[in-house]
């Protein structure tokens, strides 16, 4: 099918499949609840890809992160699912946590939300990695085009 599509004589090639990535060090950061960090931001571009996350945890629940992943276009941010990493994790200090994004929705906006219910201070290690796969200008104008016109 990809060889279908990409040697037709109407295809035209819209998207950059490069890889970029991108770490985001989390220590030094104190967070109360519902408080929140930008991670990424590729407007006008929307991206897909992977990220993955070295976090403290509740050391009874760790597959219950204690931040949420926000993924979408502004203003249409959802919560992502995050898969719990077991096998390099070591609750409660350092969570391993992974997610894929965009495959489906359009993403241009990451954000990394605390939803516990004391404020927390990251020390150590933590951090974020984010790696796109393939970006392109989406067929419809962002919130940010719109306000521009």
């Amino acid at each position: 099918m990809h060889n279908q599509i990409s040697t037709g004589l109407d295809y035209v090639h819209n998207a950059t499949t490069d890889t970029a990535s991108l770490a985001v060090l989390l220590g030094g950061l104190n967070l109360s609840q519902n408080q929140f960090i930008m991670l990424y931001d590729s407007t006008t571009y929307a991206s897909k890809g992977h990220i993955a996350l070295n976090l403290p945890c509740d050391s009874d629940d760790p597959l219950s992160p204690l931040f949420q992943l926000l993924v979408g276009r502004a203003p249409d941010i959802v919560t992502t699912r995050l898969g719990y990493i077991e096998q390099v994790s070591a609750p409660p200090v350092m969570c391993v946590y992974h997610a894929q994004f965009g495959f489906g929705d359009l993403v241009t906006d990451i954000v990394l939300k605390y939803i516990g219910n004391r404020t927390i201070n990251l020390e150590g290690p933590h951090s974020v990695a984010i790696t796109t796969h393939e970006s392109y200008i989406p067929s419809t104008p962002s919130l940010q085009e719109l306000q521009h016109e």
